[in-house]
């Protein structure tokens, strides 16, 4: 294939990615030539292993185009003419940029910590075998840019590869996690419910909302529904049970289910109380109302 036809078949793609006509990327080419010869007998942009991919596909030739453009780009500081042209094919360039030549500030930033089959996720594993490497705040919000320090300092040493943690400069330290991981997500669970998620504070599964109520009335009631003081079934009972839990302190409850509340003082005294608590990373229990099964949730 001649010079001016792999022209044309980079100046297709990048119209296609930028919606541009092609001939204002031919223009930039023009100025700027590109000689398949040069390529062939450049490292940089021809690996030896890429030679008979060139031959073969040719959605492979504009690779290493792209590469000697990108070479061309780093210098393009230097260039006095700065036109439309040249910052669509930039832009082009970084578009179809081979993800191994992608920056790690780059990577990092495109990375999503919930897709961990994506090519971002696939490159990471590649450049990197650490396993505490992904660093999340102290929200469990995903940080490019401490994970960015954190690669630096394992790097360096600063860090050791067995230490789980990353310390931010106001001394906030957070674990770390390999790709493919992230923090667990926890909320609470209903106490009527084992395994079921509170959603806005009410539960899915007998429709009854524990807004209002403190984690210790609603651990107390856990253990009052385990002890069977309390038919789920029974909708007015249940109800009830939930107004009093809001407007009377945990004494008078203790003063109502007076078994319950000698098992609720001696789990405390264990720190044994229920947690409360449903790892939705983990998947949840989620159950029908056992009001109206056919309802949805």
């Amino acid at each position: 294939m001649e010079n001016n036809q792999l022209l044309s078949v980079i100046a297709v793609q990048a119209a296609k990615i930028m919606e541009c006509e092609e001939s204002l990327v031919l223009e930039f080419f023009e100025k700027h030539p590109i000689r398949t010869i040069e390529d062939l007998q450049d490292n940089d942009v021809t690996p030896f292993s890429d030679i008979m991919k060139f031959f073969h596909d040719e959605n492979e030739i504009g690779k290493g185009l792209v590469r000697k453009a990108i070479k061309i780009f780093k210098k393009s500081e230097k260039v006095e003419e700065k036109n439309e042209t040249l910052d669509l094919v930039k832009a082009v360039v970084k578009e179809m940029q081979p993800i191994s030549d992608m920056s790690i500030e780059e990577l990092l930033t495109k990375f999503d910590p919930k897709d961990s089959n994506s090519k971002f996720a696939k490159e990471l594993k590649n450049r990197y075998q650490i396993n505490s490497i992904l660093v999340f705040d102290k929200d469990n919000k995903y940080d490019p840019e401490a994970t960015l320090d954190n690669i630096k300092a394992r790097n360096e040493n600063l860090i050791q590869e067995d230490d789980p943690f990353f310390t931010y400069e106001d001394g906030t330290k957070v674990k770390c996690y390999s790709v493919g991981q992230r923090p667990s997500n926890w909320v609470d669970e209903s106490p009527f419910s084992p395994g079921t998620p509170l959603r806005n504070d009410r539960c899915s599964a007998t429709n009854l909302s524990f807004k209002d109520i403190s984690y210790e009335k609603r651990q107390f009631l856990r253990i009052v529904w385990e002890d069977g003081f309390i038919d789920i079934k029974d909708r007015l009972q249940s109800m009830n049970i939930i107004e009093r839990s809001k407007s009377e302190s945990i004494e008078k409850l203790f003063e109502l289910f007076s078994e319950s509340a000698l098992r609720y003082r001696e789990a405390k005294d264990a720190n044994a109380l229920p947690n409360l608590k449903v790892n939705l990373a983990n998947g949840s229990s989620i159950k029908k109302d056992i009001w109206n099964p056919t309802r949805k949730h």
